[in-house]
């Protein structure tokens, strides 16, 4: 009789999971990381989009 898997399994998914946050901690370590870079490069420029998108609405009345 051959023995469920579902243990075997659980264990994959958890040791697959536990890898990715392992890289994910390593790829945003410290500062001046590259995906550190460049979300705040993105924020910047999504921050400077609504500004400027204010200041047109509010400079047209």
């Amino acid at each position: 009789m051959a023995m469920p898997r579902h243990g075997q399994s659980t264990i994959e998914y958890i040791v697959v999971f536990a890898a990715v946050i392992a890289c994910l901690i390593a790829f945003m370590a410290g500062r001046g990381s590259l995906f550190q870079n460049r979300l705040n490069e993105t924020l910047n420029v999504s921050s400077e989009a609504l500004t400027n998108t204010a200041q047109s609405f509010y400079s047209s009345f």
